[in-house]
């Protein structure tokens, strides 16, 4: 009788256990979707950035039917790029639904639990991402640049536009395109940066970002052959 009551308190006390990290998960993903909801950019490409395994994610929140689309392009893997979708919809109070296709993944799939950790782990580099953005912008200066054109900051770099090329790809690889900008320090030294302006699947890549001297200098606009805007911060 001991023993039976010993298994019986040991089965609700992990009974109990569960359902707190059940519980748990649901606080957290919960509060990720609505990271994502009010911090990705509202525009028709959403918000692209590098995940810790440093594959490319992609959100888009869309306001009219208040679902998520979560896109991951794997790296490391056999051409062409395994590009993954899901979307995710909120129908409810502490319901969180996640669809490949017309299919809902149900949490009896194996993989359930590694999905909705990986999108939980990724609301939260896109958070740390807006923060690390915000903060270059709240130190910095965005610049505008048309081909050719020269523009003379406060801090006295200047920066010119050069121009733009394409780099040849082959299909499943990602379109390439690059802007060439030259920094002008001090009216003598002149140094070039190449920003790149990737896509695969129509889905972009993270805006490139370069260092020089002491500045970071983030793509924020990319238009081929027209122009582009640089956020240029101290480092």
């Amino acid at each position: 009788m001991k023993n039976i009551f010993v298994l019986i308190s040991c089965i609700y006390l992990f009974s109990c256990k569960a359902h707190s990290q059940s519980k748990t998960m649901d606080k957290e993903l919960i509060e990720a979707f609505d990271t994502i909801k009010n911090k990705v950019d509202i525009e028709r490409y959403g918000t692209s950035l590098y995940n810790r395994n440093f594959e490319v994610i992609n959100f888009k929140y869309i306001e009219a039917t208040k679902t998520i689309h979560w896109t991951t392009i794997l790296r490391n893997a056999d051409k062409p790029f395994p590009v993954i979708v899901y979307t995710i919809t909120y129908p409810k109070k502490n319901t969180i639904l996640f669809w490949k296709g017309d299919l809902v993944l149900k949490n009896s799939n194996p993989e359930y639990k590694s999905i909705i950790t990986a999108f939980i782990t990724d609301a939260e580099a896109l958070k740390q991402h807006q923060k690390q953005v915000l903060n270059e912008i709240k130190n910095g200066e965005i610049v505008k640049l048309k081909i050719s054109q020269i523009v003379k900051l406060k801090n006295g770099l200047s920066l010119m536009l050069r121009g733009f090329s394409n780099k040849r790809v082959y299909p499943g690889d990602p379109r390439t395109a690059m802007a060439h900008m030259q920094v002008i320090i001090d009216d003598v030294t002149k140094e070039e940066i190449s920003f790149y302006d990737h896509a695969l699947a129509g889905i972009p890549y993270p805006n490139d970002t370069e260092k020089l001297k002491g500045y970071v200098f983030r793509i924020r606009k990319f238009l081929y052959d027209e122009c582009i805007e640089v956020l240029v911060s101290k480092k």
